[in-house]
Formats: structure tokens, C-alpha cells, sequence
């Protein structure tokens, strides 16, 4: 009987990232899958980052994108040089909310972000 037929039972366990206790969906011959929850903690979405944080640890940008500290202070500065070389004039004041408002916060998180952090396994 192929797996996709097998019957799928819920189960109680814990979320790997955030330690609650949460469904679990288990099929025979797949791996278990958490059921969505209200975890707290973020996985960086910059490509081939898994570096994971707790809400207030991580950045989110406008666009709703979760960030690592590093990774939020690489994509606003390519914010800003794709800004400052934009054919015509550069759009100095685009580029100065940027400076003043985004730039302070996320060196904060930066000075606060642990050297190594913690990851998630192989996907």
C-alpha cells in the first residue's frame, strides 16, 4: 500500500524550534509534520541561511521578510547602493530615511546577535 494511503494519525509533541507542545501529523513511511502553530521563533529567509530567533531577536522588513541581524544589514545595504546608483539622481531622500531610521536599529541587533547561532537542521 503506497504511503499516500496509509492513514494519518495526530499525535502530541514538541516543536523542535520553540518547545511548545503542538499536533503532530505522522504517516507511515513519511516523515511527521508539525501542525502550523503560533511559534514564536523566525527562520532567516535570505537564500541559504537557516539561522533561526525569537521575534524580537530577528528583523522583519516591510515587505513581512524574517531576517537575521547580519543578513538584514547585507539587504539594506544593497537597498541603499541600488538606491545610490539608480540611473538619473539618486534619491537622496529615500536613501537618508533609510540611514536615519532602519540603519540604527538593525546595528543594534547586530551588537546583540551571538556570534554563532543557533541553526536548524538539513532541510
Amino acid at each position: 500500500m503506497r504511503s499516500e494511503m496509509m492513514p494519518l494519525r495526530k499525535t502530541i509533541g514538541r516543536c523542535p524550534d520553540c518547545g511548545h507542545t503542538v499536533e503532530v501529523c505522522r504517516r507511515t513511511g513519511r516523515p511527521s509534520t508539525i501542525v502550523p502553530h503560533c511559534c514564536p521563533v523566525r527562520v532567516c529567509e535570505y537564500p541559504d541561511c537557516h539561522a533561526t530567533g525569537a521575534a524580537d531577536v530577528m528583523v522583519q522588513r516591510d515587505e513581512g521578510v524574517w531576517y537575521c541581524p547580519p543578513h538584514a544589514l547585507v539587504v539594506a545595504a544593497e537597498e541603499l547602493v541600488g538606491l545610490y546608483f539608480v540611473p538619473g539622481v539618486a534619491d537622496w531622500n529615500v536613501i537618508c530615511e533609510i540611514i536615519s531610521e532602519t540603519l540604527p536599529g538593525l546595528l543594534a541587533r547586530l551588537k546583540a546577535w551571538p556570534a554563532t547561532p543557533s541553526k536548524l537542521g538539513p532541510s
